[in-house]
């Protein structure tokens, strides 16, 4: 074959492949770099960020193992631990953790969940100022061999003292109720809104203090609305079926997520176990594939390179119809509004995986290695609180080619080939990686700064 048969071949080929839509829309581009290895793997640790990050540069630290909650009030530079159940970690566990944006301040209120194996006992507890004194409130939960909420999946609704807890009977009984409890007083007291089936998640409209409008998974199907995805419009009174198109009727290990931008575009994505990952556009009545393979959905478990998919909005959607997606072989990421998909990063298993607004203006890496001094402290649980200063090592992902995001990322993932779990960051929506070490006393970390509360 000659060259110019040759580049006839190859034009032909192009052109079919091209026309092969689902093929494309499921990114078969090489990955832009993998994740690197880090300094110190990571445990069980969730980095959040204030649904005000951008302004605030407030994050908190989840070492859930560690019974400890740390947060840094200047985008990760220093952190202050401000609250620790118990110095005996070994069977105590952090399983809930929320936030709602105060209106008249730039507070917080926080909600921290903890079970303690020991004694059998549940805690909920309650901070009405970013951390700096807690309360015990009514936990929405027991504690137990295994667990009857699912780990992180306490919502808040509005800016209000609302709360809904999803509930399920794990592999065994539990003392309370399956299903959907929901309380009107920040956490003193809860009532049951929905008691037919066990729930897996909920999600409330970033309106609801106007709709009312809330979502949820169940395990298994209702009998009297014939659906396990769910929705109100009252706050629990009176729940309507949904889910047409979605080819799995049972929730574990999904994660449902809701646009910034509901009330107007009424948006919502799921992502489901070895499954494929979903978009409705009625408010979660009606839904289409958009991953892995276009329109086509997957619905038989067949996924197990990709098994859990953990969908996520960008901060400017719909505006910017930017979607990211953790999933087992790294992070994902659409310009498009899933219509097209590249793998930013490659990585294993990707458990965690948040993103916020960049912090204006954006810190430099020099910023981050060098931790400003902090002179105030309070006291936590009867002991001084621990200050730590951490160094970010930064990593570039060579060769990059997505669009730069004014988005920071948040993920906890295995190292590509590994079960070797480490925490990483990136301040340009995926273009560059650096590792985060977790803040406590550790190479690469400044000598803690132990302070008297005054």
């Amino acid at each position: 074959m000659n060259q110019r048969s040759k580049l006839l071949a190859l034009t032909i080929a192009t052109v079919l492949t091209l026309n092969d839509v689902p093929a494309l829309r499921a990114s078969k581009a090489q990955a832009q770099g993998a994740l690197p290895s880090c300094p110190e793997e990571a445990g069980v640790e969730y980095i959040v960020p204030s649904p005000r990050y951008g302004e605030d540069a407030t994050l908190f630290w989840i070492d859930s193992f560690g019974n400890s909650l740390w947060r840094s009030q200047n985008g990760g530079r220093s952190w202050l631990q401000i609250f620790r159940y118990t110095s005996d970690p070994i069977t105590v566990l952090i399983e809930q953790f929320e936030m709602i944006p105060h209106a008249d301040d730039v507070g917080l209120t926080l909600f921290l969940g903890v079970e303690d194996w020991t004694y059998h006992t549940y805690h909920l507890y309650q901070s009405n100022d970013s951390g700096e004194t807690w309360q015990e409130r009514t936990p929405a939960c027991s504690a137990g061999i295994y667990p009857d909420c699912p780990q992180f999946t306490l919502r808040a609704a509005g800016r209000s003292d609302v709360l809904f807890q999803p509930r399920l009977w794990f592999y065994s009984w539990s003392p309370l109720p399956f299903g959907i409890v929901r309380s009107q007083d920040a956490g003193q007291t809860w009532d049951l809104v929905w008691a037919e089936t066990d729930a897996w998640q909920v999600a409330a409209s970033p309106d609801y203090d106007y709709d009312r409008t809330l979502f949820a998974t169940l395990i298994g199907r209702s009998a009297t609305l014939n659906s396990s995805f769910l929705s109100t419009s009252d706050g629990g009174q009176n729940w309507q079926a949904g889910g047409q198109g979605l080819c799995q009727q049972d929730f574990w290990h999904s994660d449902l997520q809701i646009s910034p931008g509901f009330p107007h575009d009424h948006t919502l994505l799921i992502g489901l176990y070895r499954n494929s990952l979903f978009k409705s556009q009625d408010s979660g009545q009606s839904w289409r594939a958009i991953f892995p393979t276009g329109p086509v959905p997957i619905c038989d478990y067949s996924l197990t390179h990709l098994a859990s998919l953990h969908p996520r909005f960008a901060p400017g959607y719909p505006d910017d119809p930017t979607i990211y997606l953790g999933a087992n072989n790294g992070v994902y990421v659409s310009y498009d509004d899933g219509e097209h998909w590249l793998l930013l990063v490659e990585s294993g298993t990707v458990f965690v995986i948040s993103i916020s607004a960049n912090i204006s203006p954006a810190p430099s890496s020099a910023s981050l290695a060098n931790a400003d001094q902090v002179t105030r402290t309070v006291k936590r649980n009867s002991e001084p609180a621990t200050l730590h200063y951490v160094y970010f090592p930064q990593v570039y992902i060579h060769g990059a080619g997505p669009n730069i995001k004014p988005y920071t990322l948040f993920v906890r993932a295995y190292l590509k080939g590994t079960y070797d779990a480490y925490t990483y960051r990136s301040d340009d929506g995926g273009v560059s990686w650096r590792c985060i070490e977790p803040p406590r006393v550790q190479k690469r970390a400044y000598l803690p700064m132990l302070l008297k509360a005054q």
